[in-house]
């Protein structure tokens, strides 16, 4: 009962997030007495994930779990939704801002061997990257505008 009071109570919280993990919620003051419980951070992935309704869909990304709420168009995520989402809200961006935002919003501690698979993501996501300025941009027209200013 309380691991399904849990999920329950995630699942309200996520309506309003598009992507979250443990991190995001209590950092938001997201309270549930089984967080009084003082366990580590996967216990409660745990219980996300096993979800008995199955609500969530999840993805480890640098040893955190990312979550979304499942939708019928929407089965699986990645990395790949961490970076549309915010190029979506953000515009260009620098790899060291998206890597801050990560660390901020999820606890998401990128490390150092996962920068290709970013990068290559940008990609993926129809971005330009410019390995020397080591920035994302929506366009290359985005990228020659701030060659110009």
């Amino acid at each position: 009962e309380e691991f399904e009071s849990f999920c329950d109570k995630f699942a309200e919280f996520a309506k309003n997030e598009p992507l979250f993990s443990i991190f995001t919620a209590t950092s938001r003051d997201f309270t549930h007495p089984l967080l009084d419980l003082g366990f580590d951070t996967l216990f409660y992935e745990q219980a996300l994930i096993y979800d008995s309704k199955k609500r969530f869909i999840h993805r480890s990304i640098s040893g955190v779990e990312l979550f979304t709420l499942r939708k019928e168009d929407k089965r699986t995520m990645g990395i790949v939704d961490l970076v549309s989402n915010y190029s979506k809200h953000h515009g260009d961006f620098y790899i060291d801002e998206f890597y801050e935002y990560c660390s901020s919003m999820f606890g998401i501690k990128i490390k150092d061997e996962d920068r290709y698979k970013i990068i290559e993501t940008i990609r993926k996501c129809g971005l330009f990257y410019d390995e020397i300025m080591d920035k994302a941009y929506a366009s290359k027209m985005d990228y020659y505008k701030d060659l110009e200013a």
